[in-house]
């Protein structure tokens, strides 16, 4: 996988490029625009985020389910609303404390397991899938809590279309996202409520799952009203796993299409005449580094979920293969074998849609690159050869993108990575299992 990622300082001071024949280009950097009026941002400056009000279904669906603080992101920095932000947050520490309850509970039924297996496998994914929960419950809270970085990301987005691109431009981005959200709503709660569907089949018509509800038994007479309370509790955990990895990759893939769009951009500098490509090019440059503010920002923000997300998923995808491909009782077990599948279809869902659209950011940062290449160096000034120079080391220097903790740069080498990990294991266990 990619190394260590080193931060660059952000260039934040006012820049003029200066040519005997060309006027004086001025452009106002992102930090000024962005605090031009501090007392409208810091108050309900989320009834004009367009990008907030497209997500506002799903982190409405993520505040009732506990994970996330809607009204507070909303706020801003100063939220009209505190004593529904500290009911929410006493909501928020109750599902996580809950979360933390049920997986200790859970602990005591290794006690049964007498020999390396099904069974215990099957026990270790649901424990881990309870962590992951856990650990992702932990990642919205730290989010929500430091709601700073959050808000300014959204401030970041709406104050870089507001300086750089026109009303259309705007509209194509957030009616994309507004989309995808909407697409994504759909398929999470498929999996959502598929997931509990299947929990409530190997509860009520299996024996195999009798232990969801240990430290109780079949044998207690109130053993339907403890498996529909723990249904609860597994549909809780369920929208904490879906909605965050929704939420993750809709914000990644908000900032895919602004790079997207900034490379098509700079594309067209190849069809102009020199004298006007070192008139704007300090106007591309000085947007390139507010788009990089912009992901060191969402890295701040989602970069422990990203990690939390591709270490225990890979557990799971792994061990989900291991029990299908060499456990015959799983395979001939109708239950077992479609809960398996729905399980394994879920995690490598989770898996992508992290692993792709966080790694797409690292690709568009540096898609530039090609162009400013291929742009002619002849009759040039001085300064236009500077301005060339930082450009081209912002765009050669460290990796930009999000990453797993600022550990693990997040791009497509780590994408094939992971897929050649699960493929190899695959054909290992089948290898074997001949």
């Amino acid at each position: 996988m990619s190394g260590m990622i080193n931060r660059h300082t952000k260039v934040t001071g006012k820049f003029t490029f200066r040519n005997a024949r060309t006027p004086v280009t001025k452009v106002r950097p992102l930090g000024e625009h962005r605090q031009r009026n501090p007392d409208v941002e810091g108050q309900r400056y989320g009834q004009r985020n367009a990008l907030l009000i497209a997500l506002r279904p799903l982190l409405l669906c993520m505040t009732l389910s506990g994970t996330f603080d809607h009204w507070k992101i909303e706020g801003g920095h100063n939220s009209c609303r505190p004593l529904i932000s500290k009911c929410l947050k006493c909501y928020r520490i109750t599902m996580l404390v809950l979360f933390v309850i049920n997986f200790f509970r859970y602990i005591p039924t290794y006690l049964e397991i007498t020999a390396f297996g099904p069974d215990l496998l099957t026990k270790l994914m649901v424990h881990l899938w309870y962590l992951l929960c856990i650990l992702n419950g932990y990642a919205c809270y730290k989010m929500v809590e430091d709601h700073g970085r959050l808000t300014n990301l959204l401030q970041l987005i709406n104050s870089y279309q507001d300086q750089f691109e026109n009303e259309e431009e705007k509209k194509a981005v957030y009616s994309k996202v507004r989309l995808i959200t909407n697409i994504s709503m759909g398929l999470g709660w498929f999996f959502n409520i598929g997931n509990v569907v299947f929990a409530g089949y190997m509860l009520y018509k299996s024996d195999i799952f009798d232990n969801f509800i240990a430290p109780f038994t079949n044998k207690n007479s109130m053993s339907s009203l403890i498996k529909a309370v723990y249904l609860f509790i597994h549909f809780l955990l369920s929208c904490t796993w879906i909605f965050t990895c929704i939420a993750t990759m809709i914000f990644s893939l908000a900032i895919y299409f602004l790079l997207k769009r900034f490379a098509r951009r700079i594309e067209k500098i190849k069809t102009r005449s020199t004298p006007e490509v070192q008139n704007i090019l300090e106007s591309y440059r000085k947007q390139h580094n507010a788009l990089c503010e912009m992901i060191d920002v969402a890295d701040d923000s989602f970069s422990l979920y990203v990690a939390f997300s591709l270490t225990v998923s890979m557990l799971l995808a792994l061990m989900l293969l291991y029990n299908i491909c060499w456990y015959e009782s799983i395979r001939s077990d109708p239950g077992q074998l479609i809960s398996h599948i729905f399980w394994l279809m879920a995690v490598l869902s989770n898996l992508s849609a992290v692993a792709i659209s966080t790694g797409m950011i690292n690709q568009w940062a540096h898609a530039p690159l090609r162009t400013l290449y291929n742009l002619s160096l002849t009759d040039v000034s001085g300064d236009f050869s500077l301005q060339m120079n930082v450009f081209l080391q912002r765009l050669n220097g460290a990796p930009i993108g999000l990453s797993a903790y600022k550990l693990v740069l997040m791009d497509k080498h780590t994408f094939i990575q992971i897929g050649g990990v699960l493929a190899t294991y695959f054909v290992v266990l089948l290898q074997f299992q001949q």
